[in-house]
């Protein structure tokens, strides 16, 4: 399950926030297409909601489905039970804070699963320096913080305990917070604002124009695969770079280029981190885990004699939990938080040229939109032009049956 804000209305300050849900049986990337996930609930309303207004509703209808189960009747009319259960809730860390009502990123406290306090240096930012001792926070922690807080909170004042501000209705489908609240990979790491994207800024803000003009011409002249829709940008327009651009750089291109145009100790200790996320986007054995966490710990540790104590931000702490996090729901590239985005863009596309009952249109051409049938037959040009992915819901079953008498003679086989 994962939730965030989609920006709807351009002309007025509207609040709009989705809960949509993925189907963790379909394999990737199958289960990322946006025909395949489901909307939840869509909140579209002047005043910003609250938790319980959000997911109050949805989380009993959750644990009705959860007790009762689902039951479908296919084509054959045969009975097909499914048993239903949450896996994980996945968001940015600003929804993150707001659904578990736990202290933002920038502020004390705001990590789900450890009680390191964090610290200001004496500027509007906290941050978290490298340990190797810090409490972990367990569920019995969190719940009775959660509940203490809540106890003494007012109407007009909310008490905080360990950063914690109150009991989230997401506790009674989620038995274990430090297990089922994941990190989202896509912000974390590839975003604008996540460590790769710092990471260039302190790269090309320490160097000269002639070595960031170099740079940027090796990004440049960098050949794409055909099939990634990517396309890069100067480092000049790096305010507009997306999270994908930022995550094909990471992955393909930044260890060469580091390699070649920065100093040796920046490019040793850079590798430790290039490693490391290598391993977690995608690896073929579980034991190389391991390799990853020691990776990621060794990079920690020596991230701010090199760039700083004010480098080591929310952004950086929370990488130490990324190998148990795979470890337990798989690799990075199956939880990250690219198709989230791309299914927020779908439900965007949805609204039709109205300015009453938004939320309700969307909702209403969404479920449209998962009913009707299409056509979906792939051409020659499609094939070999467009290059779209085959697929067998794409044959043409009309075509198909004008050849099979001379397939069943051929090969004298009943297909």
């Amino acid at each position: 399950m994962h939730s965030d804000g989609v920006n709807i209305m351009t002309t007025k300050h509207r609040h709009c926030y989705a809960t949509t849900a993925t189907i963790l049986e379909i394999p990737p990337p199958l289960r990322d297409v946006a025909k395949n996930k489901i909307l939840l609930s869509l909140y579209f309303g002047r005043k910003q909601p609250s938790v319980e207004s959000m997911y109050g509703r949805l989380i009993d209808d959750i644990l009705t489905l959860k007790q009762r189960g689902l039951t479908v009747e296919n084509e054959k009319n045969e009975i097909i039970n499914f048993n239903f259960r949450c896996q994980t809730d996945k968001n940015d860390l600003p929804c993150r804070a707001v659904k578990w009502k736990i202290n933002q990123f920038n502020e004390n406290y705001a990590c789900t699963h450890c009680k390191q306090e964090g610290n200001t240096l004496n500027s509007p930012l906290v941050y978290y320096p490298y340990s190797d001792n810090h409490v972990l926070r367990t569920q019995h922690d969190f719940v009775h913080a959660a509940k203490l807080a809540a106890s003494r909170s007012k109407p007009g004042y909310v008490t905080i305990v360990e950063g914690i501000k109150g009991l989230t209705p997401l506790l009674k489908i989620y038995k274990n917070v430090t297990e089922h609240c994941i990190f989202d990979y896509m912000h974390a790491v590839c975003g604008g604002s996540g460590h790769i994207g710092h990471l260039l800024q302190k790269w090309l803000s320490h160097t000269s124009s002639t070595t960031a003009t170099q740079m940027s011409d090796f990004v440049l002249e960098t050949l794409i695969p055909h099939d990634v829709k990517v396309i890069m940008k100067s480092f000049s327009d790096l305010e507009w770079y997306k999270s994908k651009e930022l995550k094909f750089f990471l992955l393909y291109i930044s260890m060469p280029l580091v390699v070649k145009f920065l100093p040796a100790a920046i490019a040793n200790h850079f590798v430790l981190f290039f490693l490391s996320i290598r391993i977690l986007h995608f690896y073929e054995d579980v034991s190389q885990i391991d390799d990853a966490k020691e990776f990621l710990q060794q990079y920690r540790k020596e991230l701010a004699a090199i760039y700083g104590a004010k480098f080591e931000l929310y952004s950086v702490h929370l990488l130490q939990y990324f190998p148990n996090q795979c470890r337990q729901h798989g690799a990075l590239y199956t939880t990250s938080y690219f198709s989230e985005e791309s299914f927020l863009g779908y439900l965007k596309s949805l609204r039709k040229n109205t300015t009453v009952k938004i939320g309700r249109n969307i909702f209403h051409q969404y479920l449209l939109q998962t009913t009707i049938h299409k056509d979906e037959t792939l051409t020659l040009e499609n094939l070999f032009i467009d290059e779209q992915i085959y697929d067998s819901t794409y044959i043409s079953k009309q075509e198909l049956n004008k050849f099979l008498p001379l397939l069943q003679q051929q090969f004298q086989v009943n297909i």
